[in-house]
């Protein structure tokens, strides 16, 4: 990877094109993270960044891959998931819930206090004392 960006990408992206990369995104897959952190400086002191491919990029995470593949899909939940939503046809109503509201809270909210309200409405929903109340509670 390291012989790909540090002489494949200039000579396919010639003149100032990789200087004017801001933003990487990517998945979460351990390799391709360690390989672009590598290679970026935008969080970097300038001496620093100059030693890096892309000096003024930062690096951020695909929101929809962090919930789809981390969340969802990811070995450690996919089971438990799984199991919930095939409980009953509230329990699966509930998880779907859950999943969209992660999906609508990275994807739509945009200021602070956006965000604090919805996440306060969350945690009340999650710490809710009568469990019962909730759908699919059996």
């Amino acid at each position: 990877m390291t012989m790909f960006f540090s002489r494949a990408m200039p000579l396919l992206h010639p003149g100032d094109a990789i200087q004017r990369v801001e933003l990487i995104v990517t998945d979460a897959d351990p390799q391709e993270t360690s390989a672009i952190a590598n290679h970026i400086g935008g969080n970097l002191k300038p001496s620093a960044a100059e030693l890096r491919l892309f000096i003024n990029a930062f690096h951020l995470w695909c929101a929809w891959h962090r919930i789809n593949r981390n969340f969802t899909q990811d070995s450690k939940y996919k089971s438990l998931l799984t199991k919930i939503k095939n409980s009953c046809v509230l329990s699966r109503i509930e998880v779907d819930v859950l999943e969209r509201w992660l999906w609508y809270f990275i994807k739509n909210y945009e200021s602070n206090e956006e965000v604090d309200c919805c996440k306060l409405l969350m945690e009340i929903y999650l710490n809710d004392e009568m469990q019962s109340s909730h759908i699919g509670h059996r």
